[in-house]
């Protein structure tokens, strides 16, 4: 996600002096809406990102398990 945000910096602050539209420089949300301009800029995580952070739930969910099984076995 840091990788991911630095990306979106640089996009929207290393902008061309010579471009035809002069903006401010603006960062793009990596989660949420924000307005640019005319535009309403919004960014969700789509079917990949919301399986991505399911996993991440259930690893975490697997680690406590276990570790409470193994401890139940020790005692």
């Amino acid at each position: 996600m840091a990788d991911f945000y630095k990306w979106l910096y640089h996009y929207g602050n290393d902008l061309d002096t010579n471009a035809a539209l002069k903006i401010d420089p603006f960062t793009p949300p990596l989660i949420g809406k924000k307005v640019l301009l005319n535009f309403v800029v919004e960014s969700m995580p789509d079917i990949g990102g919301w399986f991505a952070i399911i996993a991440g739930v259930l690893v975490f969910i697997v680690i406590i398990l276990d570790w409470k099984y193994v401890r139940g076995r020790e005692a």
